[in-house]
């Protein structure tokens, strides 16, 4: 089966846990209802690389318990959001994995690695149009990244019987890898010869 435990999400899920505020943006894209002041957004700041680092140090619990508690005393900061769905993701936990991603993106649109995350949990919740509809945001967000075409391809291939749709996909996340997937190369090889028998089948009829 052509999904993305060993690779893509896996990526995705350490790729949000460790790159802190870079890429999971603390400042919020929406309206906060009030500016933080200096000392407080520095507080916070603090929280949030504490919270991370204890993630990679493997104090998980502590560094759960310091988001969960970033969520209720900043909550218009969307790092800890995401970083949760992850977290909850990762223990394949889509309920609890879900509203964390959902507002970590109403309150970073841009945040592409984020869409990707939410992506994964639609398409496991069955949502399968919720799905493309985040890959597509994932996309817009982040064209260069080749996560979101991959998981898009995946998507149109085996959920959707779209293999037209999946093989565009697909070599866009093959272009953006330099072309020299091997995996990669074989998943274009296997959907060129389905999309070959489609129309084979209908010239048929």
């Amino acid at each position: 089966m052509r999904w993305i435990d060993g690779c893509g999400w896996m990526a995705i899920v350490a790729g949000l846990l460790l790159v802190g505020c870079t890429g999971i943006p603390m400042r919020s894209e929406a309206p906060s209802g009030g500016a933080l002041s200096t000392g407080e957004r520095a507080v916070a700041e603090q929280t949030y690389r504490k919270a991370l680092e204890q993630i990679r140090r493997g104090r998980q619990v502590d560094g759960e318990k310091a988001l969960i508690g970033m969520t209720h005393h900043w909550p218009a900061f969307s790092g800890p959001f995401a970083n949760l769905g992850l977290i909850y993701l990762r223990r394949g936990d889509v309920a609890k994995a879900a509203p964390m991603l959902e507002k970590a993106v109403v309150l970073t649109p841009g945040n592409g690695a984020a869409w990707n995350a939410l992506g994964l949990v639609r398409r496991q919740k069955g949502d399968f149009k919720g799905a493309e509809q985040a890959y597509r945001r994932a996309i817009a967000a982040a064209p260069e990244d080749p996560d979101g075409h991959r998981n898009l391809g995946i998507l149109y291939d085996l959920y959707l019987d779209r293999p037209k749709a999946a093989l565009t996909a697909y070599r866009a996340c093959q272009r953006l890898m330099g072309g020299q997937d091997k995996e990669m190369a074989r998943w274009i090889a296997v959907t060129e010869r389905r999309v070959s028998t489609q129309v084979a089948g209908r010239e048929r009829r």
